[in-house]
Parts: C-alpha cells; structure tokens; sequence
C-alpha cells in the first residue's frame, strides 16, 4: 500500500469507529427548554482527549496525515476500541498480507 491508501484506510477506520462511539450517546433532551442536547462525541471531544488540536485530528479524518503509533493508542483508548480497529485492513509486506 501506497502511504495516501494507508492514510485513506486509516481515516475509514477513524471515522467507523467514531461513528460508532456517537451512537452509544443517547438522545437527551433538556427538562428545561425541551431542546436535544448535541452529541458530545465530535472531532474536537477527540483531539480533547487525544492532547490534539482540531486541524490535527481533522488531517487524520481527511487521509492527510497518518497518525503516530502513540495518536493510535491515545485514539482507540478515547474511542473504546482496539489499535487493530484503527489499522484493520491494511495490507503490508512482500506478499501484501492485511491486518485484520
């Protein structure tokens, strides 16, 4: 794989895994104005967490830049899943195998 298809691959994942940490955020509605309550779990809530800054995280989603092995940790930790969530799919090697 190409460092852009890694990067691409890796943004996939990022967004899967986001995607899926928002919907674990149940729909609140205030008792005082009867307004949803946004969803917390956004980009910024992630490079919060991460010790980020919103472009950085936004290069990541956007397959501009490929997150560090530490980003990748900190990111799965935040995101409550596995680094092999984050890299799945990846192929790499002589005979291109993929991680799974």
């Amino acid at each position: 794989m190409t460092k852009e298809e890694i990067a691409k691959q890796i943004s996939k994942n990022l967004r899967e895994q986001l995607t899926k940490k928002q919907g674990e955020f149940d729909k609140i509605i205030c008792k005082h104005c009867n307004q949803n309550i946004p969803n917390p779990y956004t980009q910024i809530w992630l490079a919060n967490e991460i010790g980020s800054t919103k472009a950085g995280v936004a290069h990541f989603f956007q397959a501009k830049r490929i997150p560090n092995i530490e980003k990748l940790v900190k990111i799965a930790h935040a995101l409550d899943c596995s680094v092999s969530d984050l890299v799945k799919d990846l192929t790499y090697g002589v005979n291109n195998e993929t991680i799974k």
